[in-house]
């Protein structure tokens, strides 16, 4: 069983209504957020191309936390499979197109 797969088995045995204020909390008020903060920093270094790659590789890496976010939101009965899914696809789509960009930054740098 790979790590995160212990970790997010532990936490759902253990969520305390604490935990699950808390986790809320850090979902709303940074996770979600920080895609679109390096995608903008990104966007504003892009005459660097090695600089825009690497705020791309930021978002990227701060959307698959989000979606180990969704994972114990789920895990803990916080959100049901149906947003659940949706939400993990959109960010799939959401890393993809950042990727896509990574790959072509020839197209956006100047």
């Amino acid at each position: 069983m790979p790590t995160w797969a212990v970790a997010r088995t532990l936490k759902r045995r253990n969520c305390t209504n604490d935990q699950k204020v808390s986790i809320q909390g850090h979902m709303k008020s940074v996770v979600c957020d920080s895609p679109c903060s390096n995608l903008a920093e990104a966007w504003r270094k892009r005459k660097y191309p090695a600089v825009f790659c690497n705020k791309l590789t930021d978002a990227m890496q701060e959307a698959s936390e989000t979606q180990s976010w969704l994972e114990f939101c789920h895990a803990c009965q916080y959100i049901d499979e149906t947003l659940f899914t949706a939400m993990d696809k959109e960010y799939e789509a959401v890393i993809g197109m950042l990727s896509r960009m990574e790959q072509q930054a020839d197209k956006f740098c100047y």
